[in-house]
């Protein structure tokens, strides 16, 4: 059972922001097989806008056809003075870009847990706006 205090978390992170940071390694610059591999790192907000963590990516892609990629995103968020929460996500797109497709909520189940969050299960949803803000909710199953 998770020692975390509520059932559901909710906070946002965005592109945008000027702690954003990202950086990207081609593995393979092929035109017909590219790969990437692409680091990531931003800040959290609740819902008033107060710094309350990080996220942290470890995102690839992959080309498999024309105009065609595989992505995978392996995504932790550290929460300030609570712990850990671990999740990963992957999508077939046209362009070659590991962010979310707009508008497309993704949403998957929390794979492991440190702090408040050791056991925690339950399922992540994140909602990509086109302003570059990513609206986070992790509802908890306790």
């Amino acid at each position: 059972m998770c020692n975390c205090k509520c059932s559901k978390l909710s906070f946002y992170f965005d592109i945008n922001d000027p702690e954003f940071f990202s950086k990207k390694v081609i593995v393979n610059p092929s035109p017909t097989k590219l790969i990437e591999h692409v680091f990531i790192t931003t800040p959290i907000y609740d819902k008033n806008g107060i710094k309350i963590g990080y996220k942290s990516s470890d995102d690839i892609l992959q080309q498999i056809g024309t105009n065609k990629y595989i992505v995978k995103i392996n995504n932790t968020y550290f929460i300030d003075g609570e712990g850990t929460i671990d999740w990963k996500y992957n999508f077939i797109t046209d362009k070659p870009s590991v962010y979310y497709p707009i508008g497309v909520e993704a949403k998957s189940t929390i794979i492991s847990g440190t702090g408040e969050y050791i056991n925690a299960n339950g399922v992540v949803s994140l909602i990509p706006l086109y302003t570059g803000r990513r609206n986070v909710t992790i509802k908890f199953n306790n």
